[in-house]
Order: C-alpha cells, then structure tokens, then sequence
C-alpha cells in the first residue's frame, strides 16, 4: 500500500547568495541557509487568486487547507464546501493514472456530506480493512463484512469467536436481536430478548407483525428459561416442554516512526488498510458513538471493551433482505473447513420454503447418497406462531416430522401421531395414534389406535384398538374394579345415537352377552369344591326307581334335580352345572338300560 501523506511541494530551489528574489524558471547555489518560511512568530500562509488556500502555524506542525484565514486545529486540518445531498471528499488516494476519465473511480477516498455523514470508500474491486495490531474488520467488494477473517462469505462472518449482544441492567431497551422483512403494506421483526417471569429469567423469541402501519399484537413463539424449561407460545412454562397450542408428530419417543507502533493508512494496489499498530484500541466514531477495535482483534459496538469477535451493548443486530429476493440472510455457524456441517438461522418468505425463522442444517442426506451437502430444516418457527421440526410447513402448534421421544407427556387437548413411547403417559382427552407404546397410559376420554402396548392402561371412555399386547407376562390385559357387580368391562353396540350393552363383565365374573359364537368352549370347575359326577357309577349309589321317577314327572313335568323353567327363567342357567346335571342324567339313564338289558336276560332263559 501507499502511505497517505500530505506533502508540499513549492518547486524549492535555493538561489545564489546575493539573489533577493525566488526565480520562477529554477535557482541554483542553494544552502541550508536559505529556505521558504518566515524567521519570526508569524504564520505561514499561502494563496492564490488573491485568496487563502493554505496556513502552517508558526508554533506547532498544524496545517490547514481550506480553512479561510482560520488556525487549524490539528496537525492536518482539511475543510471544503460541500455539495447539499451528495457526499464532497477530503482525500483521495489514487492508484491509476490521473486523468480525468479514471480519477474519481479507483483509489480510496474520505468524503462528508451536509448532513454530517463521513464515508470512507474503497472505489476499486478490492478490500478495505480497519485493523488492531490482533485482527480487526474487513469489507470485501461485494458489501459482505469479515470478523477474524478477510474472505468473508456472508453479510456478516464472524470466524474464531463469539458473537455476544448484552444489555445494562438500566438499559430500558429489550430486544437484544431483530431480524426483519418488510412486504407490500406490511412488515415483519423477529426479536430476541432476555425477560424475566415469576423469578424465571430466560430467552424470548416473538415477532410483531405491522399491517399498513398498525401494530395488531406481539406472539410469543419460544421461551427458554433459566431453569432448563421451554415454552412455546408461552413465557411461563410449567414442565420441561410446555406447548400452548396442539402438538403433531409422526412418531414420538415424547502512526509511529517505525512500522510496530502508531497507526498508518496504506494501500497494497488492491486492499486499504487503516492498522492500529500498537497495543491499543482503534474508534471509528460518528457522533452517537461507532465500532471498537479491540488489540486482541475483538470490535465493540457500544462499548469500548468488546470480550467478543463482536460485543453489542445496549443495541440489536438487525439482517435483512428484499422481500423479492429468493438470497437467504443468515447467521452461519461452521467449522473454518470447505466439506463440514454449517448451521444456520436464517429469514425465509416463499412458498417452498415457508414463511417464519428457520434454523438449518446444511450436510448429507443419510437416507439418499446423491444428495450430497444440501440444506435441511431442523428448527422452523413461523409466522403464525406454530413450531416446525423438521419441516418448514407446521400445521399445528407444534408439528415434528419424526420421533418424538419423553420422559413424560402431559396433553391437555388432542393428540394426534404415527407412534408414541413414553415412559408415563398421560392424555386428558381424545387420542388418536398408529402405534403407543408406553410403561402406564391413562387416558381420561377415549383412544383409537391400531397397536396398543403398555403394562397399565387406564381408559375411561370409549377403546378402540386393532392389537392391544402386554409388557405383562401374566395377563394380556388386566381390569381392577371393587364391587361384584361393577362393570369392569363394557361393549356397546350404537343404533342412532344410542348405545345399547350387548356384552358385559362384573366384577364378580359374571358375563352378560347376547350371543356367544365359539368354536371350542371350556369349562373349569375347581376341583375341591367339585367331585363331578363319577359316584353315579359306585356301588352304593341309590338309583330311583322307574315308578317313582314316573310319579315325579308326573309332579313337576321335569326330572329330578333339573331346575324347571320358571327357576330359570328367575335365576338363569349355570351352564356348568347344567352340564353335570345333564351328565348325571345320562349316567342313571345307562345304569336303568344296564337293568333292564338284565331282566330281558333272565326272560329269555326263563321262555326257553
């Protein structure tokens, strides 16, 4: 780079010692002792045309130009009158030749306006640094600004450090970040701010949505507090993940004089540089304040003792695009290599990509080989307060596009997925699910799911699920009630809005039921309590006799320890005993074909 150094060049050349005045076609036979100045306190002062263009002090190395008859203030003080709405420059270094055609487009230039704005302008395809003895600013050709690196690849990229926003504690100022995009009669910021609520000091993301100049209300879309808890759409949350609004997923699992110290402006054909070469700060200021260049290379912004690449006190970073734009404004998070994962946050307004705040990952897809480094969403908070993981287009509060994995899941209104596990489930309305499993799940209305798995299920409206499977190794499905004739277990068949039981178990073990189709049935008896009916066939059993079993018939029109209708009718039929007493029957009824077979024996014998 070339120094920027104002000097003066008179055409000096001293004359012959007895010559009293300067010859404008040269001078020769100059000493030391001959110079052009003055030798008392007076000033020295140059015009032309009659007028004042240049003044040195008498008593110090300031210089001013342009100041009309006035002292300088300083060791080069420069003054011009500028031009109302454009900006007038001060200084201009050029590096090309200089004529007219190209002067005023390469080099670098320091220009003011009337409104008091300063610009320093790099006027070539190159890049303009602003340094500390550590690092410092680079802006490159195409506006992208560069913190710790000099090829900066975005708007702002800041490389091998943080970005910190703080705020005072008296600061009434809240937002601490805001990113907005304006539209066609409206507009759109996203802000985010420390709050505090209830003791519980935590993150705040919102955004406040203008239509023709009107502010309808603030939306809150994530809070995360202090104490691990997150809200969405609330700033109080109450668990772990409290959402205010539904859920939806597909599955869950819930200058000196030497080049070390001072500062110097130079210019390498292509690049400017303005270095701070010692351990000190470098303030580029405007009349509110200005940027900070730490010696350790870190910039400030609103203070003078950034701790970060870039520290921002009492104010907001603000990234934004043209709504016509299909370029993201992003924050990109990476490794300073060319093939690593990148993270981004970045504002999107398109019908592909979404409307809301997007939080990206940029990497390969694992499921399909070809698509090699490709942007994927993880995070997508929308403009309508709904939450998007892994999608960009929420339909609900929040919607994940996966699993969905918890310790404990407390749903207050309805959910709706592909497949939930969870330790502790517990649902206070409908529930609608391909596949639960879960450790205990009580849902207080009703479910329809097509698989069911869980040790402790507790329903207490309306089931209905394809398969139901048990952790338990004992029951496949256990019901406790306290009472005999509690219904334990209930099927209702509906007929125009009104449900009518057709299958019922009490808690004694009775069973209600229409019809019973089965192809095979079978019937326990507990054995001490129940001998059966083999003592027909003992030797001592006191088979009635025909006539007397005529004569009871005749009675009762039903055999002998056969419930008749009418008790059946009152009582029911215990098909178990039935099936004893129906074996007992039988059983008299072999024992009176075996005597009777007998005495046509001995009528035979007898005839013959």
């Amino acid at each position: 780079m070339k120094k920027l150094i104002f000097i003066l060049f008179f055409g000096v050349c001293f004359f012959e010692v007895h010559a009293q005045y300067w010859n404008l076609s040269g001078n020769s036979g100059v000493g030391i002792r001959y110079f052009l100045g003055t030798t008392d306190n007076s000033n020295l002062i140059f015009k032309t045309n009659g007028e004042e263009r240049m003044r040195l002090l008498s008593d110090n190395s300031f210089l001013g130009i342009g100041l009309l008859e006035a002292d300088p203030q300083a060791p080069l003080h420069l003054w011009y009158p500028f031009s109302v709405g454009k900006f007038t420059k001060l200084i201009q270094l050029s590096t090309n030749s200089l004529s007219q055609s190209n002067a005023l487009n390469d080099g670098f230039s320091i220009a003011f306006s009337s409104t008091k704005d300063i610009r320093l302008k790099q006027h070539e395809q190159a890049k303009l640094f602003f340094e500390g003895p550590e690092g410092g600013l680079t802006i490159a050709p195409d506006g992208n600004i560069g913190v710790g690196t000099n090829l900066p690849q975005k708007k702002l990229h800041i490389e091998e450090g943080a970005l910190l926003i703080s705020k005072t504690i008296q600061s009434s100022s809240t937002d601490l970040l805001s990113i907005n995009v304006s539209e066609p009669n409206k507009s759109r910021t996203w802000m985010l701010d420390y709050m505090t609520n209830n003791g519980n000091g935590g993150l705040h993301l919102r955004t406040n949505s203008y239509n023709n100049g009107i502010l309808p209300f603030s939306i809150s879309q994530l809070f995360l507090g202090s104490d691990g808890s997150i809200g969405v759409g609330k700033t109080d949350p109450q668990a772990r993940l409290d959402v205010g609004g539904d859920i939806k997923a597909e599955s869950a699992k819930i200058t000196g004089n030497n080049l070390s110290n001072g500062f110097n402006i130079s210019y390498n054909n292509t690049d400017i540089l303005l270095k701070q070469r010692e351990q000190g700060k470098l303030f580029l200021e405007g009349t509110g304040g200005g940027l900070t260049i730490a010696s350790n290379g870190n910039i400030g912004m609103g203070t003078e003792t950034p701790t970060e690449k870039l520290h921002v006190v009492n104010g907001n970073i603000l990234i934004s695009k043209n709504p016509t734009t299909t370029s993201s404004g992003s924050m990109i998070f990476k490794l300073n290599s060319a093939n690593q994962t990148a993270w981004g946050v970045e504002y999107v307004n398109s019908t592909t990509d979404g409307y809301g705040l997007n939080f990206w990952n940029y990497k390969d897809n694992p499921d399909i080989p070809t698509d090699i480094y490709k942007k994927y969403s993880i995070l997508f908070l929308s403009s309508q307060g709904s939450i998007g993981v892994g999608t960009t287009s929420p339909s609900a509060k929040l919607e994940v596009a996966g699993s969905l994995k918890a310790q404990s899941a407390n749903i207050a209104n309805t959910l709706t997925a592909n497949q939930v596990k969870a330790t502790n489930l517990s649902i206070a309305n409908n529930f609608s699910i391909n596949n639960l499993i879960a450790q205990n799940a009580k849902i207080a209305d009703s479910i329809s799911a097509d698989y069911l798995t869980s040790k402790i299920a507790i329903i207490k409206g309306y089931f209905n699920v394809d398969h139901f499977v048990t952790t338990d190794w004992t029951y496949a499905s256990s019901v406790f009630v306290d009472r005999d004739y509690t219904k334990a277990f209930v099927v209702c068949k509906r007929t125009a809005g009104v449900d009518k039981e057709v299958f019922v178990v009490h808690g004694n073990g009775v069973v209600s039921a229409k019809k019973i189709y089965a192809d095979k049935m079978e019937i326990r008896t507990d054995a001490l309590s129940c001998y059966w009916y083999d003592h027909v066939f003992y030797p001592d059993y006191q088979l009635r006799p025909l006539n007397e079993l005529e004569t009871f018939i005749k009675q009762n029109n039903h055999l002998p320890e056969i419930p008749s209708a009418k008790e059946i009718g009152e009582n029911g039929l215990d098909l178990g005993d039935m099936q004893g007493k129906l074996l007992l029957k039988i059983e008299e009824l072999t024992l009176y074909i075996i005597q009777q077979q007998k005495e046509i024996e001995e009528l035979k014998k007898a005839i013959k």
